[in-house]
C-alpha cells in the first residue's frame, strides 16, 4: 500500500542534450546541460504541491553552468491538480511564461511528480494526461502529452533493499504561435520518451529516476523554416 501521509521531498534533476538545428541558413549542433535543485511537500490527498526552486543552472557546450539572466533563485512555487495526478502552476502563473523565466526553468520538475496508485503489483498498468505551458524563443507553447505506467518488477538493491521498478513512456504534442522581432512565427512539435523511476515500498518514496527523451519541432516563419532534434538524457535522484 502506498502511504497517504504528507510528503516532504528534495530532488536534484540533472538533463543533458543534444540539440541539432538545420534550415536556413546552416546547421547547428549544440550541446545543453542543466540542473535542477527544488524542495517540495505535498499533502495527504496529493492535490497540491508547494515548493522552494533552490537551484538551476544551464550550460552550453562546454561552458560553465551559470544561472540564467532574469533567473532568481529561492523562488517559492505551487501547483494545483486532482489527486495523485497531473499539476498545472498557480504560482508562477501561466502568463509569466514569456516575462518569467521562472515558469520554463520548473518544467523539469515535472518528471518528479507521478500518480501512483494506493497498491504496487507487477505488471499493473495507468496512465496520465499532462498539460503544460512554458515558453521557447519569446513564444508561449502548449504541451499536451500522454503518459502511460507500468509496476515492471521488483529486486533488491546494492543495500539491499527492495525496490520496485516503474516505467514511464510518454508521446506528447506541442504548438505555439506568437510575434518574434516583429515577425509571425509559429511552432509545432511532437515528443516521446521513457523514463524508469525506482521506489522504496517499505519507506513509501521514490529515490531515483533515468530516462531518455527526443523533442523534433519545426519553427516557421513568412522568411524562414527551421527543424531542430533533442535527445535529452535525464537523471532524477530525491535526496534524503
Amino acid at each position: 500500500m502506498i502511504s497517504a501521509a504528507p510528503v516532504s521531498q528534495k530532488v536534484l534533476i540533472a538533463t543533458e542534450a543534444v540539440v541539432v538545428l538545420s534550415g536556413d541558413p546552416s546547421t547547428r549542433t549544440d550541446t545543453l546541460r542543466t540542473v535542477l535543485g527544488a524542495s517540495y511537500v505535498q499533502p495527504a490527498d496529493r492535490r497540491r504541491v508547494d515548493g522552494l526552486l533552490s537551484d538551476f543552472r544551464i550550460s552550453v557546450g562546454r561552458g560553465l553552468l551559470t544561472v540564467p539572466a532574469g533567473l532568481q533563485l529561492g523562488r517559492p512555487f505551487s501547483a494545483d491538480g486532482p489527486s495523485g495526478g497531473q499539476y498545472s502552476f498557480r504560482l508562477p502563473a501561466e502568463n509569466t511564461a514569456c516575462t518569467d523565466p521562472t515558469l520554463s526553468a520548473l518544467q523539469g520538475v515535472r518528471d518528479a511528480w507521478i500518480p501512483l496508485p494506493d497498491t504496487l503489483r507487477i505488471g499493473r498498468e495507468w496512465s496520465d494526461t499532462l498539460r503544460a505551458v512554458t515558453c521557447r524563443d519569446r513564444i508561449v507553447l502548449r504541451v499536451t502529452a500522454v503518459l502511460r505506467f507500468r509496476v515492471q518488477r521488483a529486486a533488491a538493491d546494492s543495500a539491499g533493499r527492495v525496490v520496485v521498478s516503474i516505467v514511464r513512456s510518454s508521446k506528447g504534442h506541442l504548438a505555439g504561435a506568437g510575434d518574434q522581432f516583429g515577425e509571425a512565427v509559429s511552432i509545432e512539435g511532437e515528443s516521446e520518451g521513457t523514463v524508469v523511476y525506482a521506489f522504496d515500498p517499505a519507506a513509501g518514496r521514490l529515490i531515483h529516476a533515468e530516462g531518455k527523451t527526443s523533442l523534433s519541432f519545426t519553427l516557421t516563419s513568412r522568411r524562414r523554416t527551421q527543424a531542430a532534434r533533442q535527445e535529452s538524457q535525464v537523471s532524477i535522484t530525491w535526496l534524503p
